[in-house]
């Protein structure tokens, strides 16, 4: 485990920010990452990560972890019922863990916090604070785990920061901008990190200084202005340390640069090697990243997360709004054949809905039975999986699917939409293999239970029309017109049933109503209810009004 700290003598210098672009980018090489938000008054971590967590009223964290200690005068059995996960781990990111200061929106975080003498806890006779923070950073990397821990540390020159640069640090990110105070500040930080006379101490960590809020280069400047600041910042600083006669001197400055959108909404903006214009501060803190991981990523690493980045790539093409969806089985299957270790299940699952959609009813059984093999009770796999077999006509195997899903859904008190197509398609399959109770039953108890729908009661008064009780669909279409009188379905289904009924008025009032709503050829030719229509010139003619120029047989 590599400890962090990020530390910055004076606040608004994007010390927090950079820590969470830095723990982002290594839970995307595949590096479990810790944090730990130190700055206990002013705690920042949880709002760069808003969008990921569920709260930023936590139950726990650190306050609570210390002011245990103060009570008890031992620290908690563990530290993990104390962290919060910000972000899961996936096939292309690992998990990065919180432990967060506390609830700062409670009262009782303050008057804890107020409760903890710090003076106490470090400086008296048999004092442990020392023994507690290295006892807190040994639970993390038992129980954690991660490769990484990083700490935004507390600004100023305070107990809590020296824990934090000198006691739990391997490495020290130092960030700054540039002004007397900060500089002045930053040079008293940097002799108490250096000065080693305390054997606990041990070896210093290695330090990073980061010049922040650097100007950008404007349009028709020869020289960055960053330049002659970093050049000057740098003199100031060793000549410090050589003053107060501490063998160390800064050989490189890194810089952080202004950034005007961050002032309107922070947001995470470290750069990729691969981007065509990556932005200035996207690119120092991806300098910052390749510091801070200097010789901790292996060779396979690298290219595994450049694969990752191609497949993001490729998958954010596949997905683009108004891709074709042919266009998109074609790039699902190079993702695939290129990417298929990366996300298989995903893969699999989308290229199978993508032939579904395409109506290629062969591959999309295919695939779906192998995204089943990897996660058999998913439920979405699991619903289309037995649509295509009804699509087949494989209405046994797809009853056998539908009536698992329908049982797990009720248990479950599933009242989505998934639960209605269940339902539905279920009640035609049953239709179409001569159990008509059972279809009528079950259509029944949707449109007496379900949330009321056009798309249910034009469906159930289809079935009831196809079992010939006419009249009771008829009562069901119009519930479904009321509901939905420009739709054209239901003024088809009215069209059918008035068929059958031998109103041929009727019949062709609501046709071609339908007709102008937008029924198309594919909907006309599944209904055996048109053929001796087809045959009359006045339908032909009505067709054709609307671009229909029928060519198969029904």
């Amino acid at each position: 485990m590599k400890t962090i700290t990020f530390y910055s003598y004076k606040g608004g210098v994007g010390r927090t920010l950079a820590l969470s672009n830095i723990a982002t980018r290594l839970a995307e090489f595949g590096k479990t990452v810790c944090m730990i938000d130190f700055d206990l008054e002013a705690p920042g971590i949880p709002y760069k990560f808003k969008k990921q967590l569920k709260s930023l009223e936590f139950e726990t964290g650190l306050v609570d972890y210390l002011q245990h200690y103060v009570k008890y005068r031992q620290a908690p059995p563990n530290v993990k019922d104390f962290m919060t996960t910000v972000k899961e781990g996936t096939a292309n990111q690992k998990e990065i863990t919180l432990l967060p200061a506390g609830n700062i929106y409670s009262k009782d975080y303050w008057v804890k916090l107020s409760s903890i003498g710090w003076d106490k806890f470090f400086y008296e006779k048999d004092s442990t604070g020392v023994e507690f923070f290295f006892d807190l950073k040994e639970k993390i990397k038992n129980e954690i785990q991660p490769d990484y821990l990083l700490i935004d540390s507390r600004t100023g020159i305070t107990e809590i920061a020296g824990i934090t640069l000198s006691l739990l640090a391997d490495e020290v990110v130092l960030l700054s901008v540039n002004n007397e105070e900060n500089l002045e500040g930053t040079q008293q930080v940097l002799r108490t990190i250096l000065q080693n006379n305390n054997p606990v101490l041990g070896t210093p960590p290695k330090i990073h200084f980061v010049m922040s809020r650097m100007p950008q280069k404007k349009e028709g400047q020869t020289e960055s202005p960053s330049y002659k600041i970093i050049q000057k910042v740098k003199y100031r600083l060793n000549q410090f340390l050589t003053e107060k006669e501490l063998d160390y001197q800064i050989d490189k400055v890194l810089t952080i640069h202004s950034e005007p959108e961050l002032q309107i909404e922070e947001s995470l903006k470290i750069a990729y090697d691969d981007e065509d214009r990556p932005s200035a501060i996207g690119m120092d803190y991806l300098r910052l990243f390749r510091a801070l991981t200097d010789g901790d990523l292996t060779e396979e690493e690298k290219v595994l997360f450049k694969r990752k980045r191609e497949y993001e790539k490729l998958k954010a093409e596949i997905f683009s709004e108004g891709k074709d969806r042919s266009e998109r089985v074609v790039l699902l299957e190079e993702a695939l054949s290129k990417y298929r270790d990366l996300d298989e299940w995903f893969i699999l699952s989308y290229l199978s809905l993508a032939y579904y959609d395409v109506g290629d009813w062969e591959n999309a059984e295919v695939y779906l039975k192998q995204s089943m093999e990897i996660n058999p009770y998913d439920y979405i796999t699991r619903f289309y999986l037995a649509n295509t077999y009804s699509i087949q006509k494989n209405f046994n195997q797809a009853l056998e699917i539908y009536e698992k899903l329908y049982s797990e859904l009720f248990d479950l008190n599933y009242t989505n939409l998934l639960m209605d197509d269940v339902t539905v398609n279920m009640g035609l399959a049953y239709l179409r293999t001569g159990q008509t109770d059972k279809s009528l039953n079950l259509f029944k108890k949707v449109v007496e239970e379900f949330k009321p729908s056009f798309e249910n009661y034009n469906i159930y008064a289809s079935v009831l029309m196809q079992v010939g009780n006419y009249q009771e669909a008829l009562n069901y279409v119009y519930l479904a017109l009321e509901l939905a009188p420009k739709e054209f379905m239901p003024n088809a289904t009215l069209a059918e049933i008035q068929a059958h009924l031998g109103n041929d008025m009727e019949f062709y009032r609501n046709i071609n109503m339908a007709l102008s709503l937008g029924l198309k050829w594919e909907q006309i030719k599944k209904e055996p209810i048109y053929k001796k229509y087809l045959k009359e010139q006045r339908f032909i003619e009505m067709l054709a009004r609307y671009d229909i120029y029928p060519e198969e047989e029904i």
